[in-house]
């Protein structure tokens, strides 16, 4: 079971997303803390669609509540989760992918 967390820090500058692993024999926690300019790095379209941090926010929120966001991928230090969405004057399903870093000492 993945337990999932996001939260705006510092007055907006940052999003911080955390993921549980939550197993029987397992308990992992993969975060990222990301401000405006490490979205920007992933050259995504979403930028152009949410191009502040509270609007990107309120995405990532909103994928989570219509289970449109999953897990891509997990390795021992890497979760990868995908974002796939369709948006009016867009042919195709527009992706974005966040990778989260196994918090250390867990």
């Amino acid at each position: 079971m993945f337990v999932f967390n996001i939260k705006k820090k510092n007055n907006n500058d940052f999003i911080f997303i955390q993921v549980k692993k939550e197993d029987q024999n397992i308990n992992s926690t993969y975060e990222s803390l990301m401000k405006f300019e490490d979205f920007e790095k992933l050259e995504s379209v979403f930028l152009k669609l949410y191009d502040t941090i509270p609007k990107l926010f309120e995405f990532i929120q909103s994928s989570f509540n219509e289970k449109i966001i999953s897990i891509k991928s997990v390795s021992d230090s890497t979760l990868t989760l995908e974002i796939i969405s369709k948006f009016i004057g867009f042919k195709d399903p527009i992706s974005l992918e966040l990778n989260l870093k196994k918090e250390n000492g867990v």
